[in-house]
């Protein structure tokens, strides 16, 4: 698997899995302890992984890209931090977001979305999540669905405030303002996956 060290764009991410080449680059001048980190993170989604005969991504783990465009990339992004942070060993912390108090077992990075795909594991099973993560299936997703429905599947895909939620936990990583370097997804943001993924080859092809 090849690793890169690029001099990413402000904002874009401390470390990027890039499907194309399935390559992983990291932010020049990260220290030993974060690329730890962010490698275990990145490798899950190079198993994740699964490309059609004409090398295109179909699927990541919980994110779907068979009609041209990904769903659930969040969810999924969760879903890994998830098993990243139990390979790591992370404990369980108490932390406080937009004013709300919760635990999570990833405080610096995506916390609240964490926490809540980690509820949705207390009704599904964490079985299941690993099997979707490792083996990109949709059993976790369709389990959910036979447990609480479609409907609420949907609410927590599509649901407009919680992509900004979601957003807005990126921007506090990345300490940025500039939202072009910021990729949120649902059903209406074609043209922001459009500007990241021009972002994103732009870099790559410079390494």
């Amino acid at each position: 698997m090849p690793m890169f060290i690029a001099n990413m764009p402000t904002g874009l991410a401390e470390a990027c899995y890039f499907y194309e080449n399935s390559g992983i680059y990291f932010r020049d001048g990260m220290g030993l302890n974060d690329l730890k980190k962010f490698a275990v993170h990145e490798v899950i989604h190079h198993i994740q992984e699964v490309k059609n005969e004409k090398n295109e991504l179909v699927q990541m783990g919980l994110s779907n890209y068979k009609n041209g465009k990904g769903t659930c990339i969040a969810l999924n992004e969760a879903a890994v931090q998830i098993v990243s942070s139990c390979v790591l060993e992370t404990k369980l912390e108490t932390v406080k977001y937009y004013g709300i108090e919760f635990s999570t077992i990833s405080p610096d990075c995506y916390p609240l979305i964490c926490n809540l795909l980690s509820q949705m594991c207390y009704i599904v099973g964490e079985d299941l999540l690993y099997d979707s993560v490792f083996y990109s299936t949709d059993k976790f997703k369709n389990k959910f669905i036979e447990l609480c429905g479609k409907n609420s599947f949907n609410i927590i895909k599509k649901n407009r405030e919680y992509f900004e939620v979601i957003k807005n936990e990126w921007k506090l990583e990345a300490k940025q303002e500039d939202e072009k370097y910021f990729y949120f997804v649902n059903e209406a943001d074609d043209e922001r996956a459009q500007s990241f993924d021009s972002c994103t080859k732009s870099w790559a092809d410079d390494c």
